[in-house]
Parts: structure tokens; C-alpha cells; sequence
């Protein structure tokens, strides 16, 4: 049985198949979702937030935006997170 595409919903067919964070991909679907890039990722240079895949750059920019932190592991790599929210109870 042949799986559906995450990205784009087609079939996927085992020569064009990418598994990221247990999702089924096309290879050429696993791309920046940032609205001005697409830049096509590798399974090792990408970040997740919320179900959605981007580059390094778009990645802390919206962390970044967003008030988040990220781990950067020297120059070329770094950790795919999701953004957590989370508040601490006031002091009584």
C-alpha cells in the first residue's frame, strides 16, 4: 500500500519517499515552508514547528519573532523543536 504525501496529499511512491518526524514525504515536498524561501531541505538541516518544516535561517527568525530560544550545535547544525508554551504559576 502505497502512502499519502503529508505535504502535498499525493500518492508516494518508495523511490520519492521521505520519512521526517514519522510523516511520509515526497522528497521534493520537504521544503521550507516560510512564504519567501522553499529552499529544499535534508533530513539533517531542518527544524519543525507545529507539523511545519523550515530552513536554519526562517527557523530562528521565528523563534526569534515569536519570543522562543533555540539550540544551535556548532556551526552547521541544529536541534528541531517545537515551540512550547508554557507559564509559571504566580507566587502567592
Amino acid at each position: 500500500a502505497n502512502c499519502k504525501c503529508a505535504r502535498c496529499g499525493k500518492t508516494v511512491y518508495k523511490m520519492e519517499e521521505l520519512r521526517v518526524d514519522g510523516q511520509v514525504l515526497h522528497a521534493a515536498c520537504f521544503k521550507c515552508e516560510h512564504s519567501n524561501c522553499h529552499k529544499k531541505l535534508s533530513t539533517g538541516n531542518f527544524a519543525a514547528i507545529s507539523s511545519k518544516y523550515f530552513c536554519k535561517t526562517h527557523y530562528i527568525q521565528l523563534f526569534q519573532q515569536s519570543g522562543g530560544s533555540y539550540d544551535v550545535f556548532g556551526d552547521s547544525g541544529f536541534c528541531k523543536s517545537e515551540i512550547v508554551t508554557s507559564s509559571k504559576p504566580k507566587p502567592s
